[in-house]
């Protein structure tokens, strides 16, 4: 099984952003380091992860507990990004799921 983007978070994220995107949102799951998560017992492949908390076997830079990121909440592991209080910024969280959705259609 595989989707574009796989997030796991237990924040509140208006899914209507994610329109046009084949997707998974679960609120647990088992991050691996192959790009992929186990979830349900079952293992989904994916390209884009985001994130909302820290995960041991996730070697992603750090700093005072937080994920470092950047502009577009991309951390120190390609494709992987972070959403929420775990990246210290000030935005809301679904503006920041916005800027992510923005960049994964618009690549630089």
């Amino acid at each position: 099984m595989h989707y574009d983007i796989i997030i796991v978070s237990s924040l509140k994220l208006d899914e209507k952003l994610l329109e046009g995107f084949n997707y998974l949102l679960v609120e647990n799951a088992e991050i691996n380091d192959d790009y992929s998560i186990t979830y349900q017992n079952k293992n989904i492949k994916y390209d884009f992860l985001i994130i909302d908390k820290l995960y041991d076997n996730l070697k992603t830079l750090k700093e005072d507990k937080r994920i470092i990121t950047n502009q577009f909440f991309e951390t120190s592991i390609e494709n992987v990004f972070a959403i929420g209080p775990i990246n210290n910024s000030p935005l809301k969280v679904n503006k920041q799921l916005q800027i992510i959705l923005n960049h994964l259609k618009n690549p630089l």
